[in-house]
């Protein structure tokens, strides 16, 4: 059986000559377009983003030793030392230190590598946090970011280099807090 196919190019001028193909060579042309488009498309998979890590529920309470010396940075009074407590829920955190008159709750979210603080508006008992001589709790400026890392029935925050105006709050937070 012979087909008929348009190829580019003739001798006469025209741009395009008819030629006589036998079936076998057009399924051989047919065949190598697919595995070319085949090969095309398994290489670009690899291009591809790969899927965005939804982020974790982050919820409970943990606990870890703050020391005198820590708190004494962060110009809180040393007897405030101890055991401190740090509880995600509903969208915000509160750390407080157990048996002492000290709470903090701030607005939180996590995506899948970062934990925000947004410190706008300033929730009641934030972190007054002050910038040459500023406070700059209110306006949104003591917002920050900590990267965590979960770990069986701990969780380790770090804030994130450069996004952390407030000077007492990674004094306070940045450490690994256990599950009790």
């Amino acid at each position: 059986m012979k087909a008929a196919i348009l190829f580019p190019g003739s001798a006469s001028g025209t741009g395009a000559t008819w030629s006589s193909v036998t079936l076998p060579h057009v399924k051989k042309l047919l065949a190598s377009i697919l595995l070319v488009s085949l090969v095309g498309i398994a290489c670009d998979r690899g291009t591809e983003a790969p899927p965005s890590e939804p982020a974790p529920d982050i919820e409970g309470t943990f606990e870890a030793e703050i020391s005198g010396k820590d708190l004494k940075g962060a110009g809180l009074p040393r007897t405030l030392g101890g055991t401190w407590t740090i509880t995600f829920a509903d969208g915000k955190y509160v750390l407080e230190a157990v048996d002492k008159p000290f709470r903090v709750t701030e607005q939180v979210a996590f995506t899948a590598e970062v934990m925000n603080i947004d410190a706008t508006p300033a929730p009641v008992g934030a972190f007054n946090c002050y910038e040459n001589g500023k406070r700059v709790t209110g306006d949104g400026e003591a917002s920050g970011s900590y990267s965590y890392e979960l770990a069986d029935d701990e969780i380790t925050l770090t804030p994130v280099e450069g996004d952390e105006p407030c000077r007492i709050r990674p004094l306070l937070l940045e450490r690994t807090w256990t599950l009790p």
